[in-house]
């Protein structure tokens, strides 16, 4: 889990901002003392396997626009989640849609199955 946070960084005031969005996450940390040792531990874990550490800044209100899209509470795994897509370049704050004009999840544009259809083979 701590190898997911490495490289990101956030300053003690949006960190607060970050802690009352994730709030309802028990294990999301209390402080930001405790936030950064997360982060020193992954930031650890990557140099020991002799992987590049990422910078990734975190933006509060585009994690929260992302867990908004993609319906889930901010909590600590929704931004462990946020952090790979952005290490994978699968979302770029503040470019990526988000909010009502962003394109609806595959599974939000299913239709269901039309009576007497057959399943796909």
């Amino acid at each position: 889990m701590e190898r997911d946070l490495a490289g990101a960084t956030i300053s003690a005031a949006e960190f607060s901002r970050l802690a009352m969005a994730c709030r309802h996450d028990v294990r999301f940390p209390q402080t930001f003392v405790d936030w950064c040792e997360l982060v020193n531990a992954g930031n650890q874990m990557l140099m020991a396997q002799g992987s590049q550490i990422v910078i990734i800044p975190i933006e509060v209100d585009d994690f929260v626009a992302w867990c908004q899209r993609v319906d889930v509470s901010p909590c600590l795994d929704g931004l462990r989640a946020y952090l790979i897509l952005i290490r994978r370049r699968q979302h770029v704050p503040g470019k990526s849609p988000t909010g009502p004009r962003a394109k609806p999840r595959a599974s939000q544009r299913r239709t269901p199955p039309e009576k007497g259809s057959s399943p796909p083979s």
